[in-house]
């Protein structure tokens, strides 16, 4: 054998008969493809030190390597839980009952107004959906006024300090509107109102420095996306409230354990979305592409999704409803809406 006289010639005896000892035993296993052979020839050519620093080296690369892997196991969730807590820190309270009861948001710009009707289709929803936290999410382009600017964020905005005051929804210097959605809040448990400002709701996002020169379309559904992302629940307009009866099953895989759901719903003619966990990829997704494509004003959740997904027959991140019809009118049961129009009138 010419590698067994390389070794006897080049190496001591102690070392050869070592290496060659190693090197039997390594090829009398079935590793008899070229290759296996060919490396096994290589390593028989190589200096017993060198051979062992090669395999002290191999164990060091594994072993960070597995360092690595733990690492990130352990520091993702921490990163997920720091990106929900600056939620909180905000200023926006959107993560009472998270975890426990999952939750309904109702968006709208601060130069929309919702009409009665919506107001009736919002209140029904969470008369019927008791264990939802429904939050009315009021986006501004600036601040809230505030009383003090000296206050701690977590003080300023108009909905924190109503929350407090159970007839703040009396004071004169309200809009009608926001009378009704305060006294909707303080009359049903279940109902969160948040005035919070485009930049206080993306700071920290990839969307903090390009938020208030979007479409005023493309800015509602950034902040759908930026919000599901960061805590998961359903994000619809108040006239399809009946679909949560169907779609909420979506938000769990298993009826006697809620195993989250980890695709994203969605029913894009009608404007609904859902996630049953954070980070969802789909909602990073929607956001990485308006933060490109921001001079888009025609974004859809259409278009998202046929970005997204090619195949729409074959999709494992996202779910595509069919559409669904809008909510009947003759199941209304508002009747904080319904007082607060027959006060007006009176």
């Amino acid at each position: 054998d010419p590698f067994r006289e390389d070794v006897s010639l080049l190496y001591a005896n102690d070392h050869g008969d070592k290496h060659a000892r190693f090197s039997e035993r390594f090829t009398e296993r079935h590793y008899e493809t070229p290759i296996i052979k060919g490396v096994v020839n290589q390593l028989r050519k190589w200096p017993a030190d060198l051979f062992f620093a090669f395999l002290a080296a191999c164990l060091i690369v594994a072993s960070l390597v597995f360092l690595i892997f733990v690492t990130v196991a352990i520091c993702v969730p921490t990163v997920v839980g720091n990106s929900i807590e600056n939620f909180r820190i905000e200023g926006t309270p959107i993560l009472e009952g998270f975890g426990a009861s999952p939750n309904v948001y109702f968006f709208k710009l601060a130069n929309q107004n919702w009409s009665t009707k919506e107001f009736c289709y919002i209140e029904t929803a969470a008369r019927r959906h008791p264990d939802f936290n429904v939050y009315l999410i009021n986006l501004m382009k600036d601040e809230p006024i505030t009383a003090s600017s000296n206050e701690p964020v977590i003080n300023r905005t108009r909905l924190e300090s109503a929350s407090n005051d159970s007839n703040s929804y009396r004071s004169p210097m309200l809009t009608p509107e926001d009378r009704l959605r305060q006294r909707l809040a303080h009359e049903n448990g279940n109902i969160r109102n948040m005035d919070v400002s485009v930049d206080k709701f993306f700071r920290g996002s990839k969307l903090s420095k390009i938020a208030k020169i979007l479409d005023e379309k493309v800015l509602e559904m950034a902040a759908r996306a930026q919000l599901l992302w960061s805590v998961p629940g359903v994000a619809l307009r108040p006239n399809m409230f009946c679909t949560l009866d169907t779609v909420k099953s979506f938000l769990c895989n298993n009826r006697d354990e809620c195993l989250p759901d980890k695709m994203a719903t969605v029913e894009p003619e009608n404007d609904i979305q859902l996630t049953g966990v954070p980070c969802q990829a789909f909602m990073g997704f929607i956001v990485h592409e308006i933060s490109r494509n921001y001079q888009n004003k025609n974004y859809t959740w259409k278009e998202a999704t046929e970005r997204y997904c090619p195949r729409l027959n074959y999709c494992p991140e996202i779910r595509i409803l069919d559409s669904k019809p809008k909510c009947p009118t003759d199941a209304f049961d508002c009747p904080v809406v319904y007082s607060s129009i027959v006060m007006h009138v009176t």
